[in-house]
């Protein structure tokens, strides 16, 4: 017996786009790091081992997907995550982890 997806080709290319956008590992830093609140790019660059321009680009490829929004104040753009629920995402990913790590452990005992 087969059975087929219930979801569209469409709706799982969208999934596909949002969740490749937030993997890469210095976007996954700069999400984390907004956890803490809106920062601007002179906040996150002391924090990241990255230059500038490299930063810049990821989030302005973060802000055009969807996953960031941005207020300018004076000369700043001050960033944060639009959704909450990529935390939520966030955290989902870490429990994995944390119960493959578990379970690898409980075979090495």
């Amino acid at each position: 017996m087969t059975q087929k997806c219930k979801k569209s080709q469409k709706l799982i290319a969208l999934e596909s786009e949002l969740l490749s956008v937030i993997s890469q590992k210095t976007r996954l830093l700069i999400i984390c790091l907004l956890q803490e609140g809106p920062k601007c790019l002179c906040e996150l660059a002391p924090l990241m081992d990255e230059d500038t321009s490299t930063i810049s680009r990821h989030l302005n490829l973060l802000k055009d997907k969807g996953v960031l929004a941005t207020k300018k104040e004076g000369v700043r753009v001050k960033y944060w995550v639009r959704d909450k629920r990529v935390f939520k995402i966030l955290d989902i990913v870490d429990e994995i982890l944390q119960a493959e790590i578990n379970e690898k452990a409980q075979i090495l005992r």
